[in-house]
């Protein structure tokens, strides 16, 4: 894949956070990372094939529209996308909204607990100053991704719901935590 000229929107240490635009999903291979099931075994996501016009369409409906904000993580030492992340479901009447993430798995990521870290306070950072939330919620369907959540990232865990998502043939339970603004 070519090299591509990110737009930067938040500038971290390791990594930026960068604009994604009809150009970026014309030039890069997000919509295909979904397609792969090493990067959404954890994910109620990945039933259906994708596309670049499915993603386009994703991209106009979804965050053109402001019902999302996501952005492109790229990695700085090589200038790499290497992942997605955004807020989506924003009550701005409850100021609480729901994390995504999504790193393509396929890249070997340099110094991978620091650039989680990162860039999820990044965007925690991004939601509670910016946006005014006082709550960032994350779901998985790994109970141990729930528990790093919960320790690197200081998020407290509220609940399960008991076989909630259908994937690889059999039901999992949903880990529900949170993270509250000032704690």
């Amino acid at each position: 894949m070519k090299k591509n000229k990110f737009k930067t929107f938040i500038k971290g240490k390791l990594v930026d956070f960068v604009i994604i635009d009809e150009n970026f999903v014309k030039n890069t291979d997000w919509f295909d990372w979904i397609n792969h099931t090493y990067n959404t075994q954890f994910m109620t996501e990945g039933n259906y094939p994708n596309t670049k016009s499915h993603q386009m369409k994703y991209f106009k409906d979804e965050i053109l529209s402001n019902k999302r904000i996501q952005f492109g993580v790229v990695l700085k030492a090589n200038n790499e996308l290497i992942g997605i992340m955004g807020l989506h479901r924003i009550n701005l009447t409850n100021r609480d909204a729901f994390l995504t993430t999504f790193f393509n798995k396929k890249n070997k990521i340099p110094n991978s607990l620091k650039v989680f870290y990162e860039t999820h306070n990044i965007m925690i950072n991004y939601g509670f100053k910016k946006l005014n939330l006082r709550r960032i919620i994350s779901t998985t369907i790994s109970k141990e991704l729930d528990k790093l959540i919960c320790k690197v990232l200081k998020f407290k865990s509220e609940g399960v719901m008991k076989k909630k998502f259908f994937k690889n043939n059999k039901y999992h339970d949903l880990y529900i935590s949170s993270v509250f603004k000032g704690s």
